[in-house]
């Protein structure tokens, strides 16, 4: 099965007043027999701003106002996102670590969502599956788990950027996973993704 990594960077925490500012995307096929995963492409972003970015942004991405000015409009970043997409019609979860916070912006922003698509939120299966870590947000996870996307020639991977934050998260499922097949639970990880998809 398709499985869809998203995550995005945000003027702010409120969907209603802020915007995206950057966004990614990593498509990952997971083998439902052998639980072994493989990368198959990825997408990433900046989106032109709309509105006054806040210096604490900045301070936490690394994006400036300045890369926002020459980034492209929102439109056009949709456009050449659903087009990726469209090369992908077995999709059949969308993945993310709190994921609500993603879905909220793409969808007042109007992003494209493969429609059949369901959601996972690593963040639920870190509390059941992770349950000796006091937190479980996805830095502190990151840093326990030592889990460190592998950069290559083509896109610089920055911590907390989106395409970055993905990759974690995408690294994270697969930690999951792993421990999952360790404690012999595959049959339960399975019914339990059987709740998500």
């Amino acid at each position: 099965m398709q499985l869809l990594f998203v995550d995005t960077e945000t003027t702010g925490v409120n969907y209603l007043e802020s915007q995206i500012i950057e966004i990614a995307g990593l498509v990952v096929n997971l083998d439902e027999a052998t639980l072994e995963f493989s990368e198959i492409d990825k997408f990433s972003s900046l989106v032109s701003l709309r509105q006054t970015l806040d210096p604490k942004i900045t301070r936490i991405t690394g994006i400036t106002e300045l890369e926002l000015a020459t980034a492209q409009k929102l439109l056009i970043v949709q456009e050449k996102r659903a087009s990726w997409l469209e090369n992908y019609s077995d999709i059949q979860a969308i993945i993310g670590h709190s994921i609500d916070f993603e879905l909220n912006f793409l969808k007042r922003e109007s992003w494209y969502l493969p429609p059949e698509a369901k959601i996972i939120d690593t963040l639920d299966l870190a509390k059941i599956f992770l349950p000796q870590y006091s937190a479980i947000n996805l830095e502190f996870l990151q840093n326990k788990l030592n889990l460190v996307p592998i950069s290559d020639s083509n896109h610089v991977q920055l911590s907390h950027r989106a395409l970055y934050d993905a990759s974690v998260c995408y690294l994270l499922l697969k930690k999951i996973v792993k421990e999952i097949s360790n404690l012999n639970l595959r049959q339960k990880f399975l019914e339990l993704l059987g709740l998500y998809i």
